[in-house]
């Protein structure tokens, strides 16, 4: 709500003024805390009246001994809106747990080495038990075995030249390879699936080896653990780490390292998580360590959790669980609404029903509208019109449309096209296809997919290059490409980036693979191409690897026990069918996509899912709700349960949590005008709607 529209009680005035003394108290008493504030209560608001009344009350202190303040956001987007709305402050350090995490435990190289060969010998434990494992290779004699492996090791390239034939070809050219190196069991090769994956299990096995020799022996480049901020797997045989065992490594040494567990809290005696449901819990656990022997040693050390457990929509949060996880914390709650007319407070109070009641911070605040109307779901359109007409909607006053699911955003943003490629795969077939609404259509880059990242990247490299005022930092988005090129080398390679043409993903990477091979040994937009499409030290530059790629990266093709040379063919024939048409898609769909993403938009009705509205606020809101989102989640068994929630148990209570979860964030984006259509029969459940919403209506 605007301020300029709405006045402010002096109750009211008063109310939120004590709320954030008890903040400042607790800070300035070092007494960690938990601050619960529902959706609009004005939690980011709390946070930079906390951090500035720190900056206050201990600014020289903190520069006197050279400490700073560490906040910790669940994305970049709210690390960049912490930042804009506290201003510079050199004292105030805002990142991602991630970020904040690498910065603490890098410097202690040794003791990461230490943990991640550790790592390695697990990892090769179990690879080691897959291969003994195997009851093919588990008859052959040691002399076999060994004998096999050496030649497998040696016809290594031949190996995956053919890994994605048809079996039967596969087949031929495998037993070619072991009857001419007098390996003749048969047995061996009795499963495609399971010789590819014995195979495969060898070489990682040997990776790994190697890595942990080179390791002990102290080799040049094996004494510094990475961490890859573009990918979600690790590469442990390169050193390199990604996101979830950055987690574990930081648990580990933090809580091995009583020393560490002193600096960290010397250097950061004030520690802010924002959006704490949404944390991690090995991030919990990390700060109960600090918090815990920080009171051990007598040293000073704060924590506040800053949140609502209600908002929690993804499935690796820590949720409600934070005060099991960290002991001693002071709860603060803030039951004010701060954003939105008191019609849609009433809503969102009755979706959450329980004791954080908000009360409206104005006290003229009746202007807005609530709607519930049902009907079928070919009346969409007509619908969203009706209220763009009754709303008064233009690019000045947008209508925010949320629906469930990727594919009705997909449409109606014009990459339907994109979205059946990738909803077709393998990566996301069954369970996994509720990850697309992520790695597909979140507009924080750090929640896109792998693959997804890369296709951002060379998308936002294709802009670059056709923008007439690029420069070529525009175009080094990674400043260490251009270490040891020479001006005249920085302009050859922008004239030879100039040759990326194409309307469509095959044709772009095919004029890439051109320019590969026109250009000889002296490549000087390899760097850049390697980085931007995250490809391995260059190994899939050539457009025929990398189709091999993106065939294994999205049909998943690993091999199964006891699969029959049909089903893997079939798989693969799937999965390279699945490429064909992600290539075929047009670059215009693909920039559709990356403007999206960008967030590039000045039209008068807007899509969103419900998920990519997490901290967003409009004017106005549409909300398109159907029965069930994904496998688990059904909005009908919302309503119909929703007094009785406490009598719910097991999976019966969680997918329950999850729709009154989704729904509560929705609804609370609106900040004047609310709208519901749902696309489903009502009639079991209209009485518990209209306890919600109000008086449900028929449309048309």
């Amino acid at each position: 709500m605007s301020k300029k529209e709405y006045t402010i009680t002096k109750d009211n005035i008063e109310k939120e003024k004590d709320i954030q003394q008890d903040n400042k108290h607790m800070i300035e008493c070092k007494q960690s805390l938990i601050f619960k504030a529902g959706a609009g209560a004005g939690k980011t608001y709390a946070l930079i009246e906390s951090l500035k009344h720190l900056l206050e009350y201990r600014s020289d202190t903190l520069k006197a001994h050279n400490q700073k303040i560490a906040v910790i956001t669940f994305t970049n987007v709210a690390a960049n809106e912490v930042k804009e709305r506290l201003g510079n402050s050199k004292l105030v350090e805002v990142s991602t747990i991630h970020k904040r995490l690498w910065d603490l435990i890098s410097p202690y190289n040794k003791q990461l080495v230490a943990i991640h060969l550790w790592n390695l010998r697990k990892e090769l434990y179990k690879e080691n038990k897959y291969i003994y494992d195997n009851k093919e290779f588990g008859h052959l004699t040691k002399e076999a075995q060994n004998d096999f492996i050496k030649v497998m090791k040696e016809y290594k390239n031949d190996f995956y030249a053919f890994y994605n034939d048809k079996a039967a070809i596969a087949r031929e050219n495998y037993e070619k390879i072991l009857s001419s190196n007098d390996i003749n069991n048969t047995n061996l090769l009795k499963s495609i699936g399971r010789f590819k994956q014995l195979v495969t299990s060898i070489y990682r096995k040997e990776k790994y080896l190697e890595t942990i020799k080179n390791i002990c022996n102290k080799k040049a480049g094996y004494m510094k653990v990475n961490y890859n901020t573009h990918t979600s797997y690790n590469r442990l045989e390169k050193m390199e780490i990604s996101n979830n065992t950055l987690l574990i490594y930081s648990k580990e040494i933090i809580e091995k390292k009583q020393l560490l567990q002193q600096i960290i809290a010397n250097k950061y005696p004030y520690f802010f998580i924002d959006e704490y449901q949404d944390t991690d819990p090995l991030v919990v656990e990390i700060m109960q360590i600090l918090h815990s022997s920080s009171k051990q040693n007598n040293y000073n050390f704060f924590v506040g959790y800053f949140g609502d457990e209600k908002q929690n929509i993804y499935n690796n949060g820590i949720g409600d669980q934070v005060e099991q996880r960290h002991s001693n914390l002071v709860k603060i709650e803030k039951k004010i609404n701060r954003r939105s007319s008191q019609k849609i407070i009433d809503v969102i109070n009755a979706i959450r029903n329980d004791d954080m009641e908000q009360n409206c911070l104005y006290d003229d605040a009746s202007k807005g509208s609530v709607h519930f109307y049902y009907g079928q779901k070919k009346e969409t359109e007509n619908f969203i019109n009706k209220f763009k007409y009754n709303w008064k909607i233009n690019p000045e006053n947008p209508l925010n449309c949320l629906v469930l699911t990727n594919r009705s955003v997909a449409e109606y943003i014009g990459i339907s096209g994109l979205y059946q490629a990738f909803r077709r795969t393998e990566l996301y077939s069954g369970s996994r296809y509720a990850r697309l609404n992520e790695e597909l259509l979140s507009k924080d880059y750090d929640k896109l997919g792998d693959l997804q990242k890369a296709l951002f990247q060379l998308f936002h490299l294709i802009t670059i290059i056709e923008n007439k005022n690029r420069t070529a930092n525009n175009i080094l988005v990674n400043p260490n490409i251009k270490n040891d090129m020479t001006l005249q080398d920085l302009n050859e390679m922008i004239d030879e980036l100039d040759n990326i043409k194409g309307n469509s993903l095959l044709e772009i990477l095919q004029s890439i693979d051109e320019l590969y091979q026109k250009s000889g040994e002296k490549r000087r937009f390899e760097k850049l191409i390697d980085y931007t499409l995250h490809l391995d030290e260059g190994l899939y530059f050539r457009f025929e690897k990398y189709f091999s790629f993106l065939t294994n990266s999205l049909g998943r093709i690993v091999n199964r026990d006891d699969e029959t040379d049909e089903s893997m063919d079939d798989r693969i024939k799937e999965a390279e069918n699945s490429v064909k048409e992600l290539l075929s898609i047009s670059k215009q769909e693909f920039l559709n996509w990356y403007y999206y993403i960008n967030d590039v938009d000045n039209l008068s009705i807007r899509y969103h899912t419900y998920h990519g509205t997490k901290g967003l606020e409009f004017e106005n809101v549409i909300i398109i709700l159907e029965r069930s989102f994904g496998r688990n989640i059904y909005f009908d068994n919302y309503f119909m349960n929703r007094t009785n929630e406490g009598d719910l148990e097991g999976s019966t209570y969680k997918n329950f949590k999850k729709a009154k979860n989704l729904l509560y964030v929705a609804a609370s984006r609106a900040k004047r005008n609310l709208a519901v259509y749902y696309v489903d029969d009502i009639s079991k459940f209209r009485e518990e709607i209209e306890e919600v919403f109000g008086k449900v209506k028929q449309y048309p």
